[in-house]
């Protein structure tokens, strides 16, 4: 926790300092895809997971020398993951064979803040890495399981439900990730990024053990150069 206190207030210190000849300033969106995951304390041998959600929202850069930039976003993210089941149970349900799947559906409001270095740079293509804290606000999520349950000396039954995700606490993560922006003429930067979010929260329990995020997510945009007076960004 105190890294990413740490970390916000020197963006603030950075973002509020005196305007240099080479700083540059941007604003502009953000699309892109979320191929979502999740580790579970109580399956420490993973599940096959492939839900893919839709990542939305708005960022702002300012780069403040050639070699060094921050940026914020904020992003409306679909999380979670679909767990398919075929085989003996694990956690809770062991001794018991499963057949189905778990879907968990969780959306939230991110907002990251990263350092990015170039790799990279001419007058158009432009190369970096980045990486930096992450603060989630969970906005709403459902879980809906279709298991068919069996085993020695029971009668094997069928579980269909659907029911509401509990609001989880902030969800604290970290990531880190590669970068590439072409540059127009018109001064606009066109930019793809890849990156991974490593979860630091307990999001919720799954299976008797804790949650926690492991997402990969590409995402593509547009910049547009902005000028303001330092105080204001």
């Amino acid at each position: 926790m105190r890294a990413f206190v740490l970390f916000i207030l020197g963006s603030v210190m950075i973002v509020a300092s005196p305007s240099q000849a080479q700083q540059q300033k941007y604003v502009g969106f953000v699309l892109g895809a979320n191929f979502a995951n999740e580790s579970l304390d109580s399956l420490p041998d993973g599940i096959p997971s492939h839900r893919t959600g839709i990542l939305a929202g708005l960022q702002i850069e300012r780069w403040f020398s050639p070699q060094w930039g921050l940026g914020m976003q904020i992003i409306y993210a679909q999380e979670g993951r679909n767990e398919d089941l075929n085989g003996p149970g694990r956690g809770i349900f062991y001794g018991f064979a499963r057949k189905g799947s778990v879907n968990i559906e969780a959306n939230y409001l991110d907002v990251p803040s990263f350092l990015k270095k170039t790799i990279f740079e001419n007058n158009v293509v432009h190369t970096y890495a980045f990486a930096g804290p992450v603060v989630g606000f969970f906005l709403s999520g459902s879980v809906h399981q279709n298991i068919l349950i069996s085993g020695p000396g029971i009668t094997s039954f069928e579980n269909d439900t659907t029911f509401a995700l509990p609001a989880s606490s902030l969800d604290f993560s970290v990531l880190f990730g590669l970068g590439v922006s072409v540059k127009l003429d018109s001064g606009q930067m066109l930019f793809l990024d890849a990156s991974y979010w490593y979860g630091l929260t307990n999001i919720f329990e799954s299976y008797g053990g804790a949650t926690y995020t492991r997402d990969l997510r590409l995402t593509a945009g547009i910049l547009f150069p902005i000028h303001l007076p330092s105080l204001l960004f």
